[in-house]
């Protein structure tokens, strides 16, 4: 009786450990299963799906990205002021994954950051476009979501100074950057 059990107990195991690896190898294959299953929840699937391609310095880059229905809640949202809204959030973007700027070059201004300079609920409401209205100068949005200062600094780097920009505005928010930098020296130094 114990054999039987111990032999049905390492079949269920063998099973579905073979089951595993075949649907993540499915997946891996075709990338449009990552929805049929549900797996988008998962980080990885999520950055899988998305295309995000690795990079040495950047983790990871991004060309243009689609517009968006979003529930955006900010970084003060607490669950007792209620759901937030969704909006539609039209965007348009550079080919190397930029939002797009009315401005021209030459570029006098620089903005650098993560989802805060990105993001506005349209083009001309985003960072750079609103220090464009008040200053008056030609200004190029270089900020990107989930990006910390490690990778301003690199995209400073390859993009922005290629623009000779008079002025480089540095956005830095204390309410994850911090957190940013450290989770960059641990990807640095091999891990996730």
């Amino acid at each position: 009786m114990t054999r039987k059990r111990i032999f049905l107990t390492l079949y269920i195991c063998a099973l579905t450990l073979f089951t595993s690896f075949a649907l993540f190898f499915a997946i891996e294959l075709r990338p449009s299963l990552i929805d049929a299953f549900g797996l988008h929840r998962i980080r990885y699937y999520l950055l899988k799906k998305t295309d995000y391609p690795s990079d040495p310095k950047l983790v990871f880059t991004r060309g243009p990205s689609a517009p968006v229905r979003a529930r955006l809640s900010g970084d003060l949202y607490r669950t007792e002021y209620g759901d937030p809204e969704p909006f539609d959030y039209a965007a348009t973007y550079t080919p190397e994954g930029f939002r797009s700027n009315s401005s021209a070059a030459p570029y006098e201004m620089v903005v650098i950051g993560d989802s805060f300079v990105e993001i506005g609920e349209d083009d001309s409401m985003t960072l750079s476009e609103r220090l464009k209205a008040e200053t008056g100068l030609s200004t190029f949005n270089l900020g990107r979501g989930w990006y910390g200062p490690h990778q301003y600094v690199e995209l400073l780097r390859r993009y922005g100074l290629g623009l000779r920009p008079r002025f480089a505005v540095l956005c830095i928010f204390s309410g994850n950057d911090i957190e940013d930098i450290r989770q960059y020296e641990q990807w640095a130094k091999g891990g996730d």
